[in-house]
């Protein structure tokens, strides 16, 4: 975050490598401190709030990948998951990376609550890596949304996810690749 800041919420990018003043040494020894003496008693400003707040579910409501399970990627997974970091080839810039990248691919499977990455946000060690994030748990309220994006059925797009919640079957890329699909007879 440091590094390439979060333009949303107004932060521009402090590593060097992105246009910042900061080394690498810099950026270590910050989050290190932050790390280690921070706690989160401190109080965001509304608007800060706001800007990066995902949006509230509905009781039945299935979440799409574009509103509700990209600003948790972007928050507590991008800056380990991205090209150049030790990360298993585990990319999540993107649905198509969250979906089908890594060297233990399927991560997710569509509908499937003993995928790769559900188990890791409960926090058990798995063949395919141990708990994620490494340091932190994520709260209740992410994981619950990111279990009910699985078991929704893993859609990409709020119109996908408000057909999936119609109960309209949502065919995602991972989900019928190389699967037969049965023809319909009148």
């Amino acid at each position: 975050m440091i590094d390439y800041g979060q333009q949303d919420l107004g932060m521009t990018p402090f590593g060097k490598g992105y246009g910042g003043e900061l080394s690498r040494g810099d950026i270590n020894a910050i989050v290190t401190f932050m790390r280690y003496t921070w706690d989160d008693r401190s109080e965001l400003p509304a608007e800060v709030v706001q800007a990066g707040a995902i949006p509230a579910l509905a009781p039945d409501e299935v979440p799409s990948y574009e509103v509700h399970i990209a600003p948790i990627v972007k928050r507590y997974c991008v800056s380990c998951h991205r090209p150049g970091k030790e990360n298993n080839n585990y990319l999540m810039q993107s649905y198509d990376e969250v979906m089908q990248s890594g060297d233990d691919a399927p991560n997710i499977i569509p509908g499937d609550l003993n995928s790769n990455l559900v188990l890791m946000i409960d926090r058990q060690e798995i063949e395919a890596g141990g708990p994620m994030p490494p340091t932190r748990a994520l709260k209740p309220e992410i994981i619950d949304i990111i279990k009910r994006w699985v078991a929704g059925g893993a859609p990409n797009t709020a119109a996908d996810a408000a057909a999936s919640s119609l109960g309209v079957p949502v065919e995602t890329p991972l989900a019928t690749e190389g699967v037969v699909q049965p023809t319909q007879t009148p």
